[in-house]
């Protein structure tokens, strides 16, 4: 939140105050699964050591800073057990700061706050009259006859009610904002987790495509063995050996009608919710699977719908370029060729 307020964000503070050490890439949108996604990748450049190194030699320290760091340097400068340097990304930050300046500010929970009665429950009745204890008696709503003793004990019973009753629901309140705090603070773990699985999965899609581009440089350069690449071209053209032609000519109609129902044009997500909640064609595929719905046929005999649209150019075609997008399409567009 401070970064955003102060600099207006992640990127644009990588992008402008520290380029010399970072680089920062957007994601390319066939990368990218949904539309409202932001994301982008984040790169420590080669010579950013040096950069940093430079930046620290050129750094003028002030007189306060140097006596600190001579201190820090000599062993005599420690931190009190009261004060926190800093606070843990993951840390609850709801109960974080709490001895930070400006702290006293802050809305106080049931959970820090001690239980207090009010002022008529933590009152000396015993020092009271007759004619006072009748009229407490009076605006409690209990009875006001009986001696002095007996009017004592029942503004006494009334306070003990009173008091455990608010006492009960102090302990409700701090239970539950506990169980929010903790809940918060699941959430931001999780948040992080998912930013960490996200930062991995990008890893391996880069190792992918690198390994696949290498691949294919190779297989052009240097013709390979006939094996590999016959099952390669066996696997990108099954539709010519395998796929029954009435199984082709279902899929086709079906995308065929999908695509004119939606004036020419439409996302492959929606293409494949479309084949999903349809029929098969009735033919038995060739590899004996039994499928149930459209979607299922296509990706037994084709493996996915982008091959089968590669397969079928001379009928689709597959849009890359990005400003034909529409706002609401997830994968890639796809047109009936005219």
């Amino acid at each position: 939140d401070d970064m955003k307020l102060t600099f207006g964000g992640l990127k644009q503070f990588l992008a402008e105050r520290v380029p010399f050490v970072f680089t920062v890439t957007n994601r390319d949108w066939d990368e990218i699964r949904d539309t409202k996604d932001r994301t982008f990748w984040v790169e420590v450049n080669k010579d950013s050591t040096e950069a940093l190194v430079q930046e620290a030699d050129n750094t003028k320290f002030s007189e306060h800073e140097k006596i600190f760091w001579s201190e820090y340097q000599a062993g005599n400068w420690t931190v009190s057990n009261t004060e926190q340097p800093y606070y843990h990304t993951e840390e609850n930050i709801v109960s974080a700061g709490k001895d930070v300046d400006g702290g006293d500010e802050r809305n106080i929970t049931a959970s820090e706050e001690a239980f207090e009665l009010p002022p008529e429950l933590k009152l000396d009745y015993s020092t009271y009259t007759v004619v006072q204890l009748k009229e407490v008696c009076r605006e409690r709503k209990l009875p006001i006859s009986g001696t002095k003793a007996i009017l004592l004990q029942r503004i006494e019973e009334d306070v003990d009610i009173h008091t455990k009753v608010l006492h009960q629901m102090f302990e409700e309140k701090k239970n539950e904002e506990k169980k929010n705090e903790q809940k918060f603070t699941n959430q931001q773990h999780q948040r992080i987790r998912m930013d960490m699985t996200r930062s991995k999965m990008g890893s391996r899609l880069i190792s992918k495509t690198n390994n696949a581009s290498n691949n294919n440089n190779k297989s052009t350069s240097s013709k390979s063995t006939p094996t590999s690449s016959n099952r390669q071209s066996t696997v990108n053209n099954r539709q010519q050996t395998n796929v029954k032609p009435a199984i082709t000519r279902h899929l086709e109609d079906m995308i065929k009608e999908y695509l004119e129902a939606s004036g020419g044009q439409a996302g492959s997500r929606d293409v494949g919710r479309y084949l999903a909640a349809n029929r098969v064609s009735g033919v038995a595929s060739s590899n004996g699977k039994k499928q149930m719905t459209a979607l299922q046929e296509l990706k037994d005999n084709y493996g996915s719908l982008a091959h089968f649209i590669g397969c079928r150019n001379d009928v689709f075609v597959r849009i890359r370029d990005t400003s034909q997008i529409k706002q609401d399409d997830y994968g890639f567009p796809i047109t009936l060729k005219k």
